[in-house]
């Protein structure tokens, strides 16, 4: 048995950074295969007041908020057509018997192919098509069902990716088998749920990337604890729901300058509550105890600044939305001086830079802020002395071996020990190491799964800042470019923070890499995150007729 236990092992340490390096290659394609592609039509009322533009092969059109073309009209059904692009043009078909569609007046009872400038009576909504013209049909019907095969091949590839890693944990410790096949076939089991509803289209890569980064997350946890690996695995089912809501509430700009303010204020008054009763944990006064559950308020607010930000720059160039926004975000940089959670200030301040950098485009304003931190950062530095101690040491770690630089080169020793392919899942030693699961989190996964794995991991944050970015010119609101782009830079921010603060590049900061450390707030907040990640490049849009106004 032992020898059998061997050669999985020695076979899959190849196996899994090879799955992974294949997951990463698709996840380029698809997901900016979405961003590249032209309109194939164009859907508007009869008012034209109100324009959808429609990019994939298969569109769902109804009431349900799981439809392509969402129609706020209590006289049509929730999946009422599906308008369907094939090799002949597109196809329009009753979704029921029930559902009544007529083209130009006449009653679709089976299918219906239509031209530019069809106009189509669903329920009591009238829509008109502009196909565009330039658009090969053919060619584009080939590649969109490619596209959505080789996102269903990365949802199979994660799916074996997982189910080998579990075998892994049983070996390595059977008497917590049956906790490891429940938590992981239960985020198997939601994966396949939401990916087939979702119909793996256009941009669905975005989840799969961030169910890919939590199960990388699991593997943390499942080295650590099996009862780690129950909250995680929970965590990441409210997570998952967070998302969903947040996908559901961005979609309505309406919803969301409404709710600027009390958004804003609900977080200002949870930073308050923080500051005047938290619970301090290894010297910063971050946390906060609800019904014995502790968690950080700061992860939140981190969602709510995107959000308020983002929100009032839509009329920024106003001196008094421009005044709103900054005083925002300096009463939470306070509150964070006031926990010590200077790690989460960095977070913050760059997400603010962002914002503004990409909507005010003024080198006065950022060179200005950026000095001002610079300066808060050297006092911080000479005067707060736990922080002092952290920098003493800082790129001397080995000549602190045993004190302040102890974590820093456990972890460079564990990353060298693991190698290019690592020492397999389970078989790591720096979890014995204190922070292992969040401040050192590379490290665990460079030791047991490679370095290889580990830059993969890495690579799967510059994605999402590269899908951002692309998204910018071709997003329908400027919402949705900033607040991608913010959240995106949060990513990319916080994970380089972690990961060169690990090994000695930069200061230990105590600060989590999403989706993958410990930790049920992080989880959340880095699910909340990616809501405006994936908005920033979808085209969904909510039509509302006269009739149902």
């Amino acid at each position: 048995m032992q020898q059998l236990e061997l050669i999985y092992f020695s076979a899959v340490r190849f196996i899994l950074p090879a799955l992974t390096v294949l997951m990463l290659i698709i996840s380029v394609k698809t997901v900016l295969h979405h961003l590249k592609r032209k309109t194939l039509a164009r859907f508007a009322i009869e008012n034209y007041e109100n324009v959808v533009e429609i990019k994939s092969a298969e569109c769902m059109i109804g009431r349900s908020i799981l439809c392509d073309v969402r129609l706020k009209n209590p006289t049509v059904q929730k999946e009422h057509a599906v308008l369907t692009l094939t090799d002949d043009g597109f196809k329009l078909t009753p979704a029921s018997r029930q559902a009544e569609v007529f083209v130009n007046n006449y009653k679709v009872d089976d299918e219906a192919y239509l031209q530019s400038g069809d106009r189509i009576r669903v329920g009591g909504s009238t829509l008109q098509i502009a196909v565009n013209p330039a658009i090969n049909m053919k060619a584009s019907y080939k590649a969109d069902h490619a596209q959505k095969q080789c996102r269903a091949c990365n949802a199979v590839l994660l799916t074996l990716f997982q189910l080998l890693t579990v075998i892994c944990y049983i070996l390595h410790s059977p008497k917590t088998a049956l906790t490891t096949m429940a938590v992981f076939g239960a985020i198997m089991a939601l994966e396949w749920i939401y990916l087939p509803i979702r119909g793996f289209k256009s941009n669905v890569g975005v989840e799969i990337m961030a169910f890919f980064l939590t199960t990388v997350g699991l593997c943390v946890s499942a080295s650590k604890s099996s009862e780690l690996l129950i909250k995680q695995g929970i965590f990441f089912a409210a997570g998952l729901l967070a998302f969903i809501f947040m996908g559901l509430l961005l979609s309505h700009l309406n919803a969301v300058d409404k709710l600027r303010i009390p958004v804003m204020v609900l977080a200002l008054l949870l930073f308050f509550y923080n500051c005047f009763f938290g619970t301090v944990v290894y010297g910063a006064k971050n946390w906060v105890s609800v019904f014995g559950f502790l968690f950080q308020p700061s992860e939140f607010i981190k969602v709510a600044l995107v959000f308020v930000s983002a929100s009032a720059l839509d009329k920024m160039l106003k001196m008094k939305n421009l005044i709103t926004f900054l005083g925002f975000v300096f009463i939470c940089l306070l509150c964070l001086a006031y926990i010590r959670d200077f790690g989460a200030a960095a977070i913050y301040f760059a997400a603010m830079m962002v914002i503004l950098c990409l909507r005010l485009c003024d080198l006065k304003i950022v060179l200005g802020l950026g000095g001002a931190a610079l300066a808060g950062c050297l006092f911080i530095i000479r005067f707060i002395p736990y922080i002092t101690d952290r920098f003493a040491t800082y790129l001397h770690a080995w000549d602190y071996a045993s004190s302040g630089g102890y974590q820093q080169t456990q972890t460079m020793m564990s990353i060298a020990s693991g190698g290019l392919f690592g020492l397999g899942p389970g078989n790591g030693n720096l979890n014995r190491v204190f922070a292992a699961d969040t401040d050192l989190v590379f490290g665990v996964i460079s030791e047991e799964f490679g370095l290889l794995f580990s830059l993969c991991v890495v690579l799967c944050f510059v994605l999402y800042v590269v899908y951002a970015s692309v998204s910018i010119p071709r997003t329908r609101s400027i919402y949705y470019a900033v607040t991608a782009s913010a959240a995106s830079a949060i990513f990319l921010f916080q994970t380089t923070l972690n990961l060169f603060g690990s090994v000695d590049l930069l200061p230990l900061t105590g600060v989590t890499m999403p989706f993958v450390s410990n930790g049920g707030s992080s989880m959340i907040a880095a699910w909340m995150l990616l809501a405006f990640i994936k908005l920033g490049g979808s085209q969904y849009v909510v039509l509302r007729s006269k009739e149902a106004s």
